[in-house]
């Protein structure tokens, strides 16, 4: 019989290129915590699975505890956090799967454990299983639980809440950004906290045996993540139709999605869920929990290359040897405009991050026009290309509006 010391874990971040945490430095940690307390010898027939991320090759979707790697934006850091899903079991062919109940940072997750197999070992009924006994307790108490160890410190109060089970260098990205882009981060941030409520709520529903209810807020939460992402392409939501339309050329087709998880949401756009009963609500809930967490990897990923190539910038910037001064004055040539975008009645950040999606695609020192409000967005635009490492040349008033042109930058 398996115990609580059984830990099956995935290579995860020690080998694998997908791997999002240290799901055998966590196995490691919890196994000695259970050998020294002596937890593991209290439950029997139990299993405690860890993949590094949403892909189950660590199996945590058929364990009565099932953790996957997943991460936390803390203000210019980001933690390592895993999902918890309770309430899985191998037995009849994997019959049922765990459903994801919430993010824990992985130095709590020793204390959560003891405490839900104590609550398990004082209230469960005469040969009431864990998964039993999780599916009576409820999302909703469950939840309850998770709550008291959702805060962690600052990085600058406890740096060892930044680093993973198991590592000794930091596991986080420091950000620099103008005020356009500060605004573009903390929008898509809300939209992916937004589609994390809706895929607890659309857990709750599921419960309550609100089968329908329950497949639609897991799709909305497709949707809320989906429109996030969309958003560091400059494009602001319009219906539902839309967003996944754009979301298959933008993220799905270059490969930058996962295609299993991306699949998802074009499969639920075409569903019928006034037929769904038990079984397909709780496949929808599991589909939209991977499809969101996948959404939350994605962001971070593409935060980290922005750091990246920025950081790359800054050190080319410095060491440039200083320029000497010209004894002849040159007269220089007229540039040329090679592109324009228009960009009048585009709100904030969006009109940003279009314009610097559009210089992405251009050489460096190439010159773009683009023609913005007044307002906040000439407030802001200039400031935040600048930032980003452009020439603003050239500022006219042109009526109600302004008219830009900008050098590309390294």
């Amino acid at each position: 019989a398996e115990s609580m010391v059984d830990i099956t874990a995935c290579p995860g971040t020690d080998s694998c290129k997908l791997g999002v945490s240290s799901s055998r430095g966590l196995a490691a940690h919890l196994r000695n915590h259970f050998i020294e307390t002596g937890v593991q010898n209290e439950i029997k027939d139990f299993r405690i699975k860890i993949s590094g991320c949403p892909n189950s090759c660590g199996q945590h979707h058929v364990a009565n505890i099932g953790f996957f790697g997943s991460s936390r934006r803390m203000g210019e850091h980001i933690a390592p956090f895993y999902q918890v899903l309770l309430g899985g079991h191998m037995i009849e062919n994997a019959s049922s799967y765990g459903l994801a109940t919430g993010k824990i940072h992985g130095k709590y997750i020793p204390a959560f454990i003891e405490e839900l197999t104590g609550k398990y070992t004082v209230e469960r009924n005469e040969e009431e299983s864990f998964t039993d006994y999780v599916a009576r307790l409820g999302k909703a108490e469950i939840k309850t639980i998770l709550s008291k160890y959702d805060k962690i410190p600052t990085y600058e109060e406890a740096p060892e809440f930044y680093v993973d089970t198991g590592d000794t260098k930091d596991y986080q990205l420091k950000t620099g950004v103008g005020e356009c882009a500060g605004e573009v981060v903390a929008l898509v941030s809300m939209k992916l906290e937004e589609a994390d409520r809706l895929i607890y709520e659309s857990g709750l529903n599921l419960e309550k045996g609100e089968y329908q209810d329950s497949a639609e807020l897991a799709f909305n939460a497709m949707i809320r993540a989906a429109d996030g992402l969309l958003t560091t392409v400059g494009l602001q939501y319009i219906d539902d139709a839309t967003t996944v339309n754009e979301f298959r050329p933008h993220f799905f087709e270059p490969g930058n999605f996962f295609p299993g998880y991306g699949a998802h949401i074009f499969k639920a756009m075409e569903e019928d869920i006034s037929t769904f009963d038990h079984e397909l609500a709780h496949r929808r809930v599991e589909e939209a929990t991977l499809f969101v967490e996948e959404s939350h990897n994605v962001y971070n990923r593409m935060r980290i290359k922005q750091e990246e190539e920025e950081e790359s910038r800054r050190k080319k910037r410095r060491s440039r040897p200083a320029r000497k001064p010209r004894v002849v004055k040159e007269t220089k040539p007229v540039e040329e405009i090679v592109d324009s975008l228009d960009l009048k009645g585009v709100a904030c950040p969006f009109n940003y991050v279009q314009a610097k999606v559009r210089l992405e695609t251009m050489d460096i020192g190439q010159l773009l026009e683009i023609t913005i409000d007044d307002g906040e967005p000439i407030e802001n635009v200039p400031v935040s290309l600048t930032n980003d490492g452009h020439e603003v040349l050239d500022t006219k008033k042109v009526g109600k509006h302004y008219r830009l042109t900008i050098r590309k930058g390294e």
